[in-house]
């Protein structure tokens, strides 16, 4: 590669450019600034960028940190994975689905006595067999240990 010419790395140096950075009237300003001014500014400051995600108008103009934050936190077509059903939804349906874990919730809240007094009566016989006491003698238990 050859070095570069003297007054041509003293014109990018010195040297300001015209850059056009989008406002929000959609006219867009003009600002003036030297190449490495410029090239920090479009990397970090111009909002250049858009969602191509959701490609909504209002998402269109925004610098990459804005960008970044919106597709992380806010864009409503970003796909999101359940952890339980492994199912994926966009992230405006995500909060309405309905999860198998939810169902199973929903069916233990139902049927909670039943469910306590079920786990209830595993705990106590298996707390018997480990003492080696047998299984109880009470007619109810007996009764129960039938069925």
């Amino acid at each position: 590669m050859q070095e570069v010419n003297k007054v041509l790395k003293n014109c990018i140096d010195f040297c300001e450019f015209p850059h056009r950075c989008h406002t929000a009237d959609g006219r867009g300003e003009i600002i003036w600034k030297t190449l490495g001014e410029l090239q920090a500014h479009a990397q970090f400051n111009c909002p250049k960028f858009g969602c191509d995600i959701c490609y909504r108008e209002e998402f269109q103009h925004m610098t990459r940190a804005q960008l970044f934050d919106h597709i992380k936190k806010e864009c409503p077509e970003v796909h999101i994975m359940c952890q339980v059903c492994k199912n994926e939804y966009v992230r405006a349906e995500f909060a309405s689905h309905k999860c198998i874990k939810d169902f199973y919730i929903e069916k233990l809240r139902q049927h909670q006595h039943e469910v306590l007094d079920h786990l209830a009566d595993k705990l106590i016989l298996n707390r018997r067999q480990k003492e080696g006491l047998g299984l109880c003698m009470k007619q109810a238990c007996v009764e129960k240990h039938r069925q």
